[in-house]
């Protein structure tokens, strides 16, 4: 599991810092993906330009590239991110970006883990267009490069696969969704609007969850936890069910950690975290502009509907 935190400036997860050492070992290169385009693009509209390449990275987290002051790299396409690009210490001292100011990282209990630098770079390309000018974000030393959020993506919706390495991204509207799809309402924070939230089930509680690939392994706040009566050992917790629309889950060992301070303005308080272990096992398109997300488990091939489905 790599800890989490959250930014100051914009409430976002964030990755652990590597063990502290004056060299940090680069990650092994991510696996390319597949070249096979998967049946659920045309069903969901996407054109083939709309598509972007998808890499599996550390612990099974999704990886994109991006250019910052034309320096390519794979950095974690991290959904709990609201800030923008973040780059390590070590990736930054490599390139001689001007500082404008500093910023503190926090953690999901609100406690401040350090100070540091934002950057700025005169140009930032990801997700197949030129971004522009963009501040960057120091972090401290991670299993990757750096992260990237949602906030930058350039559509209104998306969908991820991690099993065929593919993140599309469009601004044309879904009005029906085809049939295969469990569809989730968004319960949107104003707090950070991209901030990708739904509820899901444990047994028979709902629970107001986040989706967030930045995370290895599923997070749950430690007083839902001693509700449901869920035993920790050293690890965490154990959750026998966990339903996210008609897909379940057994998750073996949740980690405990508090969420909370996420966005305290939310009607519920955010319990849960799925990480990368269960959304590498789903199909997830996120609409942001009609409040929907859509669901398939990819543990069943996924066929796409006939024509009936589109009315």
């Amino acid at each position: 599991m790599i800890r989490r935190a959250i930014l100051l400036a914009a409430g976002v997860g964030a990755l652990a810092p590597a063990p502290a050492s004056s060299q940090v070992a680069p990650p092994a290169p991510p696996a390319p993906a597949s070249t096979q385009l998967p049946a659920w693009v045309a069903a969901l509209g996407y054109r083939e330009a709309e598509l972007i390449e998808v890499r599996t990275g550390p612990l099974g987290m999704p990886l994109v590239q991006v250019e910052v002051a034309s320096t390519p790299r794979w950095l974690l396409f991290d959904t709990g991110d609201m800030v923008g690009v973040s780059l390590t210490t070590g990736e930054l001292a490599s390139q001689e970006l001007p500082v404008d100011s500093t910023w503190r990282r926090l953690d999901s209990d609100g406690r401040v883990l350090g100070e540091f630098r934002r950057l700025r770079s005169p140009s930032v390309r990801a997700f197949g267009r030129e971004l522009g000018p963009l501040p960057v974000y120091e972090m401290d030393e991670l299993v990757v490069p750096g992260l990237i959020g949602p906030d930058l993506l350039p559509g209104s919706r998306f969908t991820l696969d991690y099993r065929a390495g593919v993140l599309a991204v469009t601004d044309t509207p879904l009005d029906v969704p085809p049939q295969g799809f469990d569809v989730l309402r968004l319960v949107r924070s104003r707090r950070h609007p991209r901030l990708i939230l739904a509820y899901c089930r444990i047994g028979n509680r709902e629970v107001l969850t986040e989706f967030d690939t930045g995370k290895s392994r599923t997070v749950i706040a430690p007083d839902l936890a001693r509700e449901l009566g869920l035993v920790a050992d050293e690890r965490g917790v154990r959750i026998d069910s966990l339903g996210v629309g008609s897909a379940t889950f057994a998750i073996p060992s949740a980690k405990l950690v508090p969420l909370a301070d996420i966005d305290r303005s939310l009607p519920a308080p955010i319990e849960l975290s799925v990480g990368s272990d269960v959304m590498s096992e789903l199909l997830i398109t996120v609409d942001y502009a009609t409040g929907r997300m859509l669901i398939a488990d990819t543990r069943r091939p996924y066929s796409p509907p006939g024509p009936a489905a589109f009315r």
